[in-house]
């Protein structure tokens, strides 16, 4: 009787062994994906060559183009509607609290083709007055007011009519493709994204262009320095694709896919804290991890 009683004890405590296994193997594979926080997908390490946007979301892309945008200290985002000469004129809006919520500011230009933050309270912008001259402005209170100076020599900045040139520090420099995104360092350095993805830099102030990596449906870059660097783009199944670069735009690694339902994305920056900001739709998502995970502002 008592070998009966052995055998049907280890018959039940191999069934109750495999059941925890199997409760366990599936916590483990459900259980991750399920808590991740935030609109983000991590992204396998892959070039982002892999994921190309098709030809009518790059349509739908550049139709929703361009949008500028800058971020610096504190929590101050600058974020402008570029306007047209021959169409409507810049808009500009400023937020205090990370781009949760912006403010319209009031500015005499009809084109707008780059800005930047310098302080809690001190920012400018190049570029086109009222009758489409060359034009800097600045100001010192938030973007309440501003002065404007005529001439944007010293600056980098995109041009607004489509050609495969760009103004640098000292004037404008042609480039070999049409650039559509463009993110400078110093005087010297700059990269640029052009509209079949190609990734271009110089070092000598514009003067000659190497050729480096290529992220298809490039939106907009955010570089640190000659070798690292971020760019935005867009692909057929993610409204925002990021990808960084360590070796001056070479080789660039998908890091994160920012989902969003309400369009694609339309402007990067970068915060003097080093937090990364894109813009997708209406929308601003920070990331404080070098573009591995986002999170809505």
């Amino acid at each position: 009787m008592r070998r009966p009683l052995l055998l049907l004890g280890v018959v039940a405590f191999i069934v109750v062994d495999v059941v925890l296994i199997a409760l366990a193997v599936r916590h483990v594979d459900g259980g991750a994906a399920a808590d991740r926080p935030g609109p983000a997908r991590p992204s396998p390490d892959r070039s982002v060559s892999e994921s190309p946007p098709s030809e009518a979301v790059e349509a739908e892309v550049r139709r929703g183009r361009p949008l500028l945008m800058a971020a610096g200290a504190g929590e101050v985002v600058l974020r402008a509607q570029p306007g047209s000469c021959d169409g409507e004129a810049a808009r500009l809006s400023v937020s205090r609290d990370g781009g949760a919520s912006f403010e319209d500011r009031e500015i005499a230009a009809q084109v707008l083709l780059r800005l930047d933050v310098t302080s809690l309270s001190d920012m400018w912008v190049a570029g086109l007055n009222a009758d489409c001259e060359p034009t800097f402005y600045r100001s010192g209170d938030g973007g309440r007011s501003w002065e404007a100076t005529a001439g944007t020599q010293g600056a980098w900045h995109l041009l607004p009519d489509g050609s495969d040139a760009l103004h640098a520090p000292d004037g404008e420099v042609e480039l070999p493709c049409t650039p559509v995104a463009l993110s400078s360092v110093s005087f010297e350095f700059a990269a640029a994204g052009c509209d079949a993805g190609d990734i271009v830099t110089t070092s000598d102030r514009g003067e000659s262009w190497q050729p480096r990596g290529t992220v298809p449906g490039v939106v907009d870059l955010a570089f640190v320095g000659p070798q690292r660097g971020w760019a935005v783009s867009v692909a057929t199944d993610c409204a925002a694709v990021v990808s960084g670069t360590s070796d001056g735009g070479r080789s660039w690694t998908e890091q994160a896919c920012v989902s969003s339902d309400a369009g694609r994305a339309r402007a990067m920056a970068r915060t003097d804290g080093g937090d990364l900001l894109v813009q997708v739709a209406d929308r601003v998502y920070r990331s404080d991890d070098d573009g591995q995970t986002w999170q809505q502002e």
